[in-house]
């Protein structure tokens, strides 16, 4: 019966209007239910510099950037389950699948809720933003910087490993991690709203000398007029909310990996403000960001990581800064956007940072549901780009984007 009852859900999910904002819901009695959903991002790449081999020669791809599906359980008003799969395509291979989320929920009490398994840790309001409802596309080039992403900047509009700076460092899972996380949400007053989140997770360990400390992850967000109560927040909301949110972030790991030059095992810290505005203005809604992200590696010079190889952490560590604004207008479901953001290193002569632009145009078929996109990107490094004789990227890129 159950499995009948499943089938027939699948069944449904292919014939629900796209307009609908969750995944398709099952029940399986007064309490359980589950709930089916995916994500489809497929893009064009255009760009003047190939970053996985350095030549000059300009580069087209077709990029898989996202392909997930997800199953959601409640169990009870106080227990789920989350599991969410991903395909990705790389540019020398087939999609490769892989398991992304897997995750318990249970409610301990009205303002706190328990995570426990393989999922996000709440180091940024970008880190926590859904990924089909990111206004610039995709996340800023900075955001990667961060332990989750193995502390590597991604340009291309989140497409590519810029080689420069990149330190590799890989947990055993990369993108998520294992542990638990407390979170919630209340609000003190009809237009004042708080949520927190704070866990302990299995992050990094490289060092071959010393077992890292568990990673501490904790964030803490107000919100004016319209609140944003989920653990995930939206990148825009198209006009359906007023709301003004500032949040701050740490993430912190102790001996994370060895720095060779010194013998000294090296800590991770990592912190993060950000301010997020959607206001409605004149026929439609302006969306603002800003963030501001310090990193510190303890001055590593060289830092010995997964291969045995040893980079200079300070063409890494540092401090950015990134900003974007976007305006909908609902008439023509279209959203031009523009972002900007750098990155300034310790290293000699900034070696590792970069600055970048980017402009680009959202046109949504059915909200958040269906959208086509454009964009542009322009960046530069401080210096010549991974070996070549080239220190800007010009990139353009167009893609689709189906979630349910």
């Amino acid at each position: 019966m159950l499995m009948r009852t499943v089938v027939n859900g699948i069944v449904l999910l292919a014939l629900v209007p796209a307009g609908a904002w969750a995944g398709a819901k099952i029940p399986i009695d007064d309490e359980a239910s589950i709930e089916i959903g995916y994500l489809l991002q497929t893009q064009y790449r255009y760009a003047n510099l190939n970053l996985d081999t350095g030549t000059e020669d300009g580069n087209h791809d077709f990029i898989l950037r996202r392909g997930r599906l997800r199953l959601a359980a409640t169990l009870t008003e106080d227990i789920g389950l989350f599991l969410q799969t991903e395909a990705t395509a790389g540019m020398n291979g087939g999609p490769t699948v892989r398991l992304i989320d897997a995750f318990g929920t249970l409610r301990l009490a009205e303002p706190a809720v328990l995570y426990a398994g393989e999922h996000m840790a709440p180091a940024g309001r970008e880190i926590t933003t859904n990924p089909a409802t990111l206004l610039a596309i995709d996340r800023p080039a900075i955001t990667n910087y961060n332990l989750t992403w193995g502390l590597g900047a991604r340009p291309q509009f989140n497409t590519a490993d810029y080689p420069d700076g990149d330190l590799g460092l890989e947990g055993r899972t990369n993108v998520r991690d294992i542990g638990a996380t407390l979170f919630g949400a209340l609000s003190a007053h009809e237009e004042l709203h708080f949520k927190y989140y704070a866990g302990f997770y299995e992050g990094v360990d490289e060092s071959p000398e010393a077992s890292a400390s568990p990673r501490f992850t904790a964030r803490i967000q107000a919100n004016l007029f319209d609140p944003e109560p989920d653990y995930y927040n939206l990148g825009t909301y198209l006009g359906e909310k007023r709301t003004v949110a500032l949040g701050t972030s740490v993430d912190l790991q102790n001996d994370i990996a060895r720095d060779e030059d010194t013998g000294r095992n090296v800590d991770y810290r990592w912190w993060e403000l950000d301010l997020f505005v959607e206001h409605a203005l004149g026929p439609g809604s302006v969306t603002m960001e800003w963030i501001y992200q310090l990193l510190e590696l303890d001055g590593a010079r060289a830092l010995l990581e997964a291969e045995n190889v040893t980079r200079d952490a300070r063409r890494t560590e540092g401090q950015g800064f990134a900003t974007q604004v976007g305006y909908y207008l609902e008439q023509y479901k279209l959203q031009p956007w523009a972002g900007y953001e750098l990155w300034d290193t310790r290293a000699p002569g900034d070696a590792g940072g970069f600055r970048a632009a980017r402009a680009g145009l959202n046109y949504y078929l059915r909200g958040q549901n269906a959208k086509l996109y454009a964009g542009y990107e322009h960046f530069r490094a401080e210096q010549d780009i991974g070996g070549s004789d080239e220190d800007t990227l010009h990139t353009v890129l167009l893609g689709l984007s189906l979630y349910y």
